[in-house]
């Protein structure tokens, strides 16, 4: 039985340039060496977990950020907020799905990975990122490329957490009962069914109580658009004797024209 494929790293290559980076010094510029910290944390999660990529969007991260570093989670998303800024995370990724991710961290991963995945490979399992995420370019999947095309783009909707989960549960939901959509509708029918009768009983009666007392047929016509635009009450409640009909015949209510 083959070993279940492991996406993630138990370490990754450190640039001995970082802290010299010009991104890594208005980081810490701004908030402090607690920056830099929170950003390699990120760093270390994210290739950990995915490999390439982090899923970045609950309450619970901050928490869980805050409580490893012993800062607020107001700061916590002080700090994610201005990587963004930076581009050490893609902003326009994280907006659209909650993922933090990077180009230089896909060269990084892939890189790392390449050796291992070129042997897969060559046994027909080939490796691949998803398109949706794909930040690398044309020269950089040649570069990662070069004796053997193990790397591939995969499609992969791009949804964040929460909406995955929602998904999962539906799923969950319909293979345990199929049916049971169709069996609501079905009730809602013929409740709607019903009650359409017994609207048409009312206004009937209506109408009978009309011409019996002499009645203009005005009055009819108003407790019928009275009874459209209040849901029915007014076919009931007239058909009983509860309203009188003088309290019927006013103008503000919205009387279809005859023809």
């Amino acid at each position: 039985m083959p070993r279940p494929e492991v996406h993630g790293l138990k370490y990754f290559p450190f640039d001995v340039g970082f802290f010299q980076d010009k991104k890594i010094r208005l980081l810490r510029g701004e908030h402090g060496a607690e920056a830099v910290e929170v950003y390699q944390r990120l760093l270390c999660k994210c290739y950990e977990d995915n490999g390439y990529y982090l899923n970045w969007d609950s309450g619970e991260d901050y928490a869980l950020m805050a409580d490893d570093t012993g800062f607020t989670e107001e700061r916590i998303q002080l700090i994610v907020s201005t990587c963004l800024r930076r581009s050490l995370f893609d902003n326009t990724l994280f907006k659209m799905g909650n993922v933090l991710t990077s180009r230089s961290i896909q060269r990084r991963y892939f890189g790392a990975v390449k050796e291992t995945k070129m042997k897969a490979a060559a046994q027909g399992r080939h490796t691949t990122i998803r398109k949706d995420i794909c930040l690398l370019t044309g020269e950089d999947f040649s570069e990662l490329n070069t004796s053997y095309a193990w790397l591939k783009v995969a499609d992969y909707p791009l949804k964040s957490a929460n909406n995955e989960y929602k998904s999962a549960i539906n799923s969950d939901k319909s293979a345990i009962n199929p049916t049971k959509k169709r069996k609501e509708k079905k009730t809602i029918l013929n409740e709607t069914t019903a009650d359409a009768h017994a609207r048409e009983e009312s206004l009937d009666l209506i109408d009978r109580r009309t011409s019996a007392l002499g009645l203009d047929e005005n009055f009819g016509r108003v407790a019928r658009a009275y009874d459209s635009m209040i849901g029915g009450i007014a076919s009931s409640t007239v058909a009983e004797g509860l309203i009188p009909f003088s309290d019927l015949n006013n103008s503000n209510y919205p009387i279809e024209a005859s023809h």
